[in-house]
């Protein structure tokens, strides 16, 4: 199998598609019309026209169209299902179908609920428009494999499934995996951002050699081009089915403005996008860390930081969820990237400057000199600490000086960069934090950002299987999850380091 590599993009040839079944896990894890306010004179009321009367098709669509305008939904029903029955040709049955559907289904789910109301008020209505409210909520209401369980139920307690068939069908079309040939990959191949692009590119390369063999991946520098409007286009005229990336926020804003679905970003912004957002920060992991720590019953926390930005902000969100709880109280301390003081800002959030003082007030009373090691504060019951591994490590040796015995945690950043050849640390013993599943085991991704450049090959595939109650189980830097506003995030594993300085999966046992 050979690589071309071309000016702006590399393509690479596959040979099979993606299998549904292996990947999903339920987790406990045309133009449609232009959607109508709810109305509280909207019409339910049955057609009181005879049955027996004679129509053409040209008279059924008429009555169709006529109460389409009134917003009368129950006469709408009604006559679609006449024109429906009337019409012999197949082909024009199915268009009538799903243009009623695309009717109900662009309702809102106010007015679903208000129309559903005034049929319980009537002693007589029509089944055939209950029925389109019931698949049409159910359709609002769910998402992926939800959304077609949800149908499948509704359709059973259908009198005329034949009639309603085709919405079955849509819908299990919708949650097939996206059949994509061809994909546009947009990174920042050349200056700053080189290295970072490149082990994302390696990690694509190899999910698709090894996973998706019969998808063509184009690869764009978009530090040669950084009109991405532009780019886009030619990479929709180039053929591509989908666009994975682009990776710096400014880049990302630019495709906003093209209002499309088809692109998977490979960063967030602080607005939901039409397109798929895929962070290789994990969104939740203060949440996670939180949910972590309540197992454990503990109550006061101390938490050091780095002051770089995104360490900043996950320890700030981490103390201010924490003491959101009753009884729960945080101490959040933190301490500079540049020429860090580590055994004073251990000392500042355990109190030992207290002690200091105390004792040199006991020393000027006493007038004599005084055998002395610092009093600590008690009430602490665990220390998170947010950082790299190697300032991490540091802090490690100043709890024995403290005589401190407390557990320590920390944050997604002591997953190793090389997951596999990373050399051991042996002052992170017994430090517990969350990680990316690819560094607990072998697996083809080398590096966390390779196995980030994998799992944003498997989200794009499989975005149309996602619902907030369902998640993707293989993803290599967590469980992959996909909310309505399309912000990906991911659910990481928890591991702790052993004496021997390498990681392993924790055992809570």
């Amino acid at each position: 199998m050979s690589i071309i590599l071309i000016a702006t993009r590399t393509k690479i040839p596959f040979l099979s598609s993606l299998l549904l079944s292996s990947l999903l896990l339920l987790a406990g894890c045309s133009t449609t019309p232009q959607k109508q306010p709810p109305s509280q004179t909207q019409q339910t009321t049955s057609p009181e026209e005879p049955l027996d009367q004679v129509y053409t098709s040209q008279q059924l669509e008429a009555k169709r169209q006529q109460a389409l305008k009134a917003q009368d939904y129950a006469q709408f029903a009604y006559w679609s299902k006449q024109l429906w029955l009337y019409t012999k040709d197949p082909e024009k049955q199915n268009h009538i179908q799903i243009q009623t559907w695309q009717i109900f289904q662009s309702l809102p789910l106010e007015q679903l609920n208000l129309l559903e109301q005034q049929l319980a008020q009537q002693t007589h209505h029509d089944k055939t428009l209950l029925s389109w409210i019931h698949l049409s909520q159910a359709w609002q209401s769910h998402q992926g494999l939800n959304r077609l369980s949800a149908l499948k139920n509704e359709m059973e307690l259908i009198d005329t499934p034949d009639f309603f068939q085709p919405i079955l069908q849509q819908a299990q079309h919708s949650l097939r995996p996206l059949e994509i040939q061809k994909l546009a990959i947009f990174l920042p191949l050349t200056g700053k951002y080189q290295q970072i692009s490149q082990q994302i590119r390696n990690g694509l390369i190899k999910n698709s050699l090894l996973k998706h063999p019969n998808i063509t991946l184009s690869f764009y520098d978009t530090e040669e081009n950084p009109d991405l409007v532009a780019l886009y286009q030619q990479a929709m005229a180039d053929g591509n089915d989908w666009v994975i990336g682009p990776l710096k926020k400014q880049n990302i804003r630019q495709l906003q403005t093209l209002n499309v679905e088809n692109i998977t970003a490979l960063n967030q912004l602080d607005q939901s996008l039409p397109f798929i957002q895929f962070s290789f920060r994990t969104a939740s992991e203060a949440q996670q860390i939180e949910t972590k720590l309540c197992q454990t019953q503990y109550r006061h926390l101390g938490i050091l930081t780095s002051q770089t930005p995104g360490d900043l902000k996950l320890a700030q969100t981490l103390a201010y969820r924490w003491q959101q709880m009753p009884l729960h109280h945080a101490t959040l301390n933190s301490y500079s990237t540049r020429r860090p003081n580590l055994r004073k800002a251990l000392g500042n959030l355990i109190n030992e400057t207290q002690s200091q003082d105390r004792k040199a007030n006991l020393r000027w009373l006493l007038q004599k000199k005084l055998h002395f090691f610092p009093r600590t504060r008690q009430d602490l019951e665990a220390i998170i600490i947010i950082g790299n591994r190697s300032r991490v490590a540091v802090f490690k040796p100043q709890f024995k000086f403290f005589n401190l015995k407390l557990p320590i945690y920390g944050s997604s950043k002591l997953t190793p960069k090389n997951l596999h050849q990373a050399h051991p640390i042996k002052d992170l013993y017994k430090v517990i934090f969350p990680t990316f599943p690819a560094a607990l085991h072998p697996n083809p991704p080398q590096t966390h950002l390779e196995a980030f450049g994998w799992d944003s090959l498997e989200l794009t595939l499989n975005a149309a299987l996602l619902a907030p109650n369902l998640c993707l189980n293989t993803g290599l830097t967590g469980t992959l999850t996909l909310p309505k506003n399309k912000k990906a995030d991911r659910q990481l594993h928890w591991a702790i380091y052993t004496a021997t300085g390498h990681i392993q999966p924790l055992n809570d046992n």
